[in-house]
């Protein structure tokens, strides 16, 4: 019968302590390294991690996807697979160029271009990279991930544009890249087309009232006539962008529907 005695355990854990001192451990005995370096190079598995944008601090969405980010790897990693984990930063898109302007109360591309200049525009958001990137490494250490931050890539490196279009050139020679229309979403305020992930942002949308207009549209047909007295019958719409009316090819009528 075994002798060993069951240790009490402190039920006034302190969790923020305990993390700080696993933390601790694993960048003493440098131990994600580790966990790189003793799988073999032949069996590989490559992780693919979209760079967030450097606009800000991080916040609730981008520590959420970190974890699954974080979980995969550590699983393919205990199966024996060696993965390397690259951080990056998205420097490119209109986040940072929003917070620049916000910052020095440009409002348009012409305050750009006749106020700070392009050169001086482009240093800035370099600047504002910069300074945000430094503060996101305690965050990303703080939630336990593991991902190489010290050779992290950033799309603004000369070296990440120039893989760019090798990449590109690559497509081209082979055939996949073609030319043709498509519609965009397109923001007036900024004079570029924007993502589906930017329109979705914060902040994109807001509540505002504005004017409709009720127009009456006379039908064609005599069908009803006898009900009409001989009047012509007129088919109500409403909208609120009657800009769109000449472009109107018909009405849609539910015949189920009480209106």
């Amino acid at each position: 019968m075994s002798k060993s005695k069951i240790v009490d355990v402190n039920p006034q854990v302190n969790f923020s302590t305990m993390e700080d001192r696993i933390n601790d451990f694993w960048k003493e005995n440098n131990t994600f390294n580790k966990s790189i370096e003793q799988r073999p190079k032949e069996r590989r598995y490559s992780f693919v991690d979209g760079p967030p944008f450097v606009s800000g601090m991080p916040h609730y969405g981008t520590l959420l996807v970190s974890i699954p980010k974080d979980i995969i790897p550590r699983y393919w990693t205990m199966k024996g697979y060696r993965v390397r984990r690259v951080w990056g930063w998205d420097c490119h898109g209109l986040p940072i160029e929003t917070k620049v302007n916000e910052k020095y109360g440009i409002k348009d591309r012409y305050d750009v271009e006749n106020n700070i200049g392009v050169e001086q525009y482009v240093k800035q958001c370099k600047l504002f990279v910069d300074q945000h990137i430094s503060d996101w490494r305690w965050y990303i250490e703080k939630i336990g991930r593991w991902v190489d931050l010290d050779n992290a890539y950033k799309t603004m490196d000369p070296e990440f544009n120039e893989s760019v279009i090798w990449a590109f050139k690559q497509m081209w020679e082979k055939g996949y890249v073609y030319k043709g229309k498509r519609v965009s979403l397109y923001s007036t305020d900024t004079s570029t087309p924007v993502s589906n992930f930017e329109v979705g942002m914060d902040d994109t949308y807001e509540d505002v009232e504005d004017l409709s207009i009720f127009v009456k549209f006379t039908l064609k047909t005599d069908k009803f006539s006898k009900e009409t007295n001989g009047e012509k019958v007129k088919l109500v719409a409403w909208t609120t962008t009657p800009w769109t009316i000449p472009a109107n090819f018909a009405l849609v009528v539910n015949e189920n529907f009480v209106y």
